[in-house]
């Protein structure tokens, strides 16, 4: 199983590129195709060859479980920041709490 790759004139102007390849051996990297016919390629001069634009190969059920682990780790990170913060603030009003008895208990020992 692969995808077809057919370029097409606007992106591939050379008129000796008239194939149609099979990708077979791509992933989720960033992949380019470099089209030249065997016959008048010349690696120095660039008219007879053409580069496609970088582009991924992704199935659709690849595609939507990497969503749903980006999802599921933003969720993830959502709470854990949630639980930082709640910890946070209640250590706060707990300090603050305990500052405030202290002054108290310490301005009547002093008044004692």
């Amino acid at each position: 199983m692969g995808w077809y790759f057919v370029p097409n004139f606007s992106d591939f102007p050379n008129a000796h590129l008239n194939i149609s390849i099979q990708a077979t051996g791509y992933a989720l990297e960033r992949n380019v195709f470099r089209l030249y016919h065997p016959k008048t390629f010349n690696p120095n001069n660039s008219t007879t060859w053409a580069l496609s634009e970088p582009f991924m190969v992704i199935r659709s059920w690849e595609e939507n479980m990497i969503k749903k682990a980006a999802s599921n780790q933003k969720k993830a990170d959502n709470k854990q920041l949630a639980i930082g913060v709640g910890v946070g603030v209640g250590v706060a009003w707990f300090v603050a709490w305990f500052v405030a008895w202290f002054v108290a208990w310490f301005v009547a020992f002093l008044l004692a």
